[in-house]
């Protein structure tokens, strides 16, 4: 959530690597979930940027170091994270009370939600207690898990309805409101 992609894969490995320095590159691969290539091209620019110190061991194998300016690195990555997060969850909250506050004064008592994410999951906290009933959830990638105590529904289910609109909480979504919504549908981050 909110790094990129790159930045999440130098934490990965950084921490695999001060955990257990000895690690093969085909076992630190697997553990954090890469090819083998973009492992070696990855610790390779690591090193070349001074966070990783790599030393030969016998048989062809390198132990891995993080280097002051390596630890540095790791510690700025996981404020930016945590940072990023608690910027994230204030801003979901206070758009959810708006959108609730604006559902409430129409007359709306029932939504359903598409998306089922981190988004969608602070929206039901705020929904608790708000006189808003969250009426059912959908979400393709999460269909038959549960998001709190909601069973999750396959977004074909989902029908545009008056009595309970649609709540739209993909968080790709966020940045890039899709140009034409169905009828009877709501957002957060809405211009």
């Amino acid at each position: 959530m909110g790094l990129r992609h790159s930045t999440q894969t130098e934490a990965s490995l950084l921490e695999e690597l001060q955990q257990d320095p000895t690690l093969t590159q085909r076992e630190l691969a697997s553990r954090v979930g890469m090819a083998l290539g973009v492992t070696n091209a990855y610790l390779k620019r690591l090193a070349k940027k001074g966070f990783l110190k790599v030393s030969t061991l016998p048989r062809k194998r390198l132990k891995y170091f993080l280097t002051p300016k390596g630890v540095a690195r790791k510690v700025q990555i996981t404020y930016e994270y945590l940072y990023y997060s608690l910027r994230f969850h204030r801003l979901a909250r206070e758009e959810s009370r708006r959108l609730l506050e604006r559902i409430r004064a129409g007359g709306g008592r029932r939504v359903r939600l598409l998306g089922a994410g981190d988004l969608a999951e602070v929206f039901c906290l705020e929904a608790r207690g708000s006189g808003v009933e969250i009426v059912s959830v959908h979400d393709d990638a999460r269909i038959g898990q549960r998001l709190l105590r909601h069973e999750i529904h396959s977004e074909a289910e989902l029908k545009p309805s008056a009595s309970a609109p649609v709540v739209y909480l993909k968080q790709e979504w966020i940045h890039h409101t899709p140009a034409a919504l169905p009828p009877h549908t709501l957002t957060l981050f809405s211009a």
